[in-house]
Protein backbone atom coordinates (compact mmCIF):
# COMPACT_ATOMS: atom_id res chain seq x y z
CA UNK A 1 0.00 0.00 0.00
CA UNK A 2 1.11 3.71 -0.91
CA UNK A 3 1.74 5.99 1.86
CA UNK A 4 -1.35 7.92 2.63
CA UNK A 5 -3.65 5.48 1.22
CA UNK A 6 -3.84 3.35 4.38
CA UNK A 7 -6.41 6.15 5.80
CA UNK A 8 -8.72 6.34 2.64
CA UNK A 9 -8.74 2.50 2.24
CA UNK A 10 -10.42 2.80 5.82
CA UNK A 11 -12.61 5.43 5.24
CA UNK A 12 -14.10 4.03 2.23
CA UNK A 13 -14.16 -0.06 3.60
CA UNK A 14 -17.90 -0.82 5.51
CA UNK A 15 -17.57 -0.38 9.03
CA UNK A 16 -17.97 -3.72 11.19
CA UNK A 17 -21.08 -2.72 13.24
CA UNK A 18 -22.72 -2.47 9.23
CA UNK A 19 -21.38 -6.42 8.61
CA UNK A 20 -22.41 -7.84 11.41
CA UNK A 21 -26.00 -8.48 10.54
CA UNK A 22 -24.43 -10.08 6.98
CA UNK A 23 -22.15 -12.44 9.17
CA UNK A 24 -24.77 -12.90 11.70
CA UNK A 25 -27.43 -14.10 8.66
CA UNK A 26 -24.26 -16.60 7.44
CA UNK A 27 -23.88 -17.73 10.42
CA UNK A 28 -27.22 -18.51 11.08
CA UNK A 29 -27.48 -20.41 7.98
CA UNK A 30 -24.46 -22.56 8.71
CA UNK A 31 -25.93 -23.47 11.74
CA UNK A 32 -29.05 -24.28 10.33
CA UNK A 33 -27.12 -26.85 8.26
CA UNK A 34 -25.29 -28.39 10.59
CA UNK A 35 -28.64 -28.69 12.52
CA UNK A 36 -30.12 -30.53 9.65
CA UNK A 37 -26.91 -32.66 9.81
CA UNK A 38 -26.97 -33.65 13.21
CA UNK A 39 -23.65 -31.86 13.93
CA UNK A 40 -22.64 -30.72 17.49
CA UNK A 41 -21.13 -27.49 15.22
CA UNK A 42 -24.33 -25.75 15.02
CA UNK A 43 -23.91 -24.77 18.55
CA UNK A 44 -20.89 -22.82 18.01
CA UNK A 45 -22.76 -21.03 14.89
CA UNK A 46 -25.70 -19.71 16.88
CA UNK A 47 -23.36 -18.84 19.79
CA UNK A 48 -21.67 -16.66 16.60
CA UNK A 49 -24.96 -15.30 15.52
CA UNK A 50 -25.93 -14.32 18.88
CA UNK A 51 -22.54 -12.34 19.56
CA UNK A 52 -22.90 -10.68 16.68
CA UNK A 53 -26.76 -9.60 17.10
CA UNK A 54 -28.24 -10.56 20.09
CA UNK A 55 -31.35 -9.93 19.43
CA UNK A 56 -31.95 -12.64 16.98
CA UNK A 57 -34.42 -14.74 18.92
CA UNK A 58 -34.31 -17.68 16.35
CA UNK A 59 -30.58 -18.41 17.15
CA UNK A 60 -31.20 -18.59 21.16
CA UNK A 61 -34.48 -20.92 20.25
CA UNK A 62 -32.27 -22.97 17.86
CA UNK A 63 -29.66 -23.28 20.11
CA UNK A 64 -30.96 -24.32 23.02
CA UNK A 65 -32.78 -26.91 20.28
CA UNK A 66 -28.64 -28.32 20.06
CA UNK A 67 -28.58 -27.94 23.91
CA UNK A 68 -31.64 -30.51 24.38
CA UNK A 69 -30.43 -32.91 21.79
CA UNK A 70 -26.95 -33.09 24.20
CA UNK A 71 -28.96 -33.38 27.05
CA UNK A 72 -27.56 -29.77 28.13
CA UNK A 73 -31.07 -29.29 29.99
CA UNK A 74 -29.78 -25.97 32.15
CA UNK A 75 -28.64 -24.37 29.00
CA UNK A 76 -31.19 -25.09 27.17
CA UNK A 77 -33.28 -23.86 29.30
CA UNK A 78 -32.15 -20.71 29.84
CA UNK A 79 -31.56 -20.01 26.20
CA UNK A 80 -35.28 -20.40 25.90
CA UNK A 81 -35.72 -18.47 28.70
CA UNK A 82 -33.63 -16.08 26.59
CA UNK A 83 -35.82 -16.44 23.46
CA UNK A 84 -38.93 -16.00 25.22
CA UNK A 85 -38.25 -13.31 27.09
CA UNK A 86 -36.34 -10.53 23.72
CA UNK A 87 -39.47 -11.77 21.69
CA UNK A 88 -42.82 -12.54 23.07
CA UNK A 89 -43.64 -14.34 19.67
CA UNK A 90 -41.71 -16.89 20.49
Amino acid sequence: MVKGQDKKAISISPKPSLLAPIFADAFYARGNAYNHWGSMRSHRRYSSVIALNPGNTDAYSDRGDTHLKRGAYNEALADFTQALERDARV
